[in-house]
C-alpha cells in the first residue's frame, strides 16, 4: 500500500478571479513525486451555500494529514486496568488486546490508510 503524499497540505484558491475552485498542495519538502492533491472545482456554482460548501471541503482535505496524525497519536492514549498498558479511547480495549470491530477510531485510521478492516 502506498503512503500518502506528506503533510502539511494546504489549499490555493483558482488561478482567476473568477473561478471558485480550489486546489490543495504538499507544502512538505519531503514531498518529491506528488505536490498537488486534490482539486475541489464545481461543475456550476449555484449560490452562495454551494461556494462555502466547496471551500469547506477543501478545508477537510487539506487537513487530512493532521487529522490522521492525530488519531494515531491519541490510539492508545487511554488508561487500561493492567499496568504499563494502554487503551484506545474511543472502543477502551486495552492494547495487548487489540481494538474492538466497531472502534470507529480505528475504523477511521484503517480508512485513511487504506487497509481493510
Amino acid at each position: 500500500m502506498s503512503k500518502p503524499t506528506p503533510g502539511p497540505w494546504k489549499i490555493s484558491h483558482g488561478g482567476f478571479g473568477t473561478d471558485d475552485g480550489f486546489s490543495i498542495a504538499s507544502n512538505s519538502i519531503e514531498a518529491k513525486n506528488v505536490k498537488q492533491v486534490a482539486e475541489c472545482w464545481p461543475c456550476a456554482i449555484v449560490n452562495d451555500d454551494h461556494r462555502r460548501e466547496l471551500a469547506a471541503n477543501a478545508r477537510l482535505i487539506a487537513a487530512a494529514p493532521q487529522l490522521l496524525a492525530a488519531l494515531k497519536a491519541v490510539e492508545w492514549e487511554g488508561w487500561a486496568p493492567r499496568e504499563d498498558d494502554y487503551c484506545c479511547p474511543s472502543c477502551r480495549n486495552p492494547k495487548y488486546t487489540k481494538h474492538h470491530p466497531n472502534c470507529q477510531l480505528h475504523a477511521a485510521i484503517r480508512a485513511a490508510e487504506g487497509t481493510e478492516l
